[in-house]
């Protein structure tokens, strides 16, 4: 009798094989590319810089103004002591 068509040996086969090792594998590589896209994905970013003079000197109390052109959405930040600004939540501008 031919034993591949053998049931008993067909699972003999599966559980002492290739076939279970190559079975793990590709679980353990499906498992581990299919967890990347559950991290947390953020659609804003934020801008961070710093004022100078002409000399390199810090402007502290210098307005700056972010503007979206195609929208004329603007965000509007004073600098703090050290000249620093931090414009936070920034959403790019998506077609659609």
């Amino acid at each position: 009798m031919n034993s591949r068509l053998n049931p008993k040996r067909g699972v003999e086969l599966i559980f002492n094989g290739r076939l279970l090792f190559w079975g793990v594998f590709a679980l353990i590589c499906f498992l581990a590319l299919s967890s990347q896209p559950a991290q947390a994905q953020v659609v804003s970013g934020s801008m961070v810089g710093n004022v100078m003079d002409a000399a390199g000197g810090s402007v502290p109390g210098a307005t700056v103004v972010i503007t979206l052109t195609t929208t004329n959405d603007s965000r509007t930040v004073q600098t703090d002591a050290t000249g620093a600004y931090t414009i936070s939540t920034v959403t790019p501008h998506l077609p659609g």
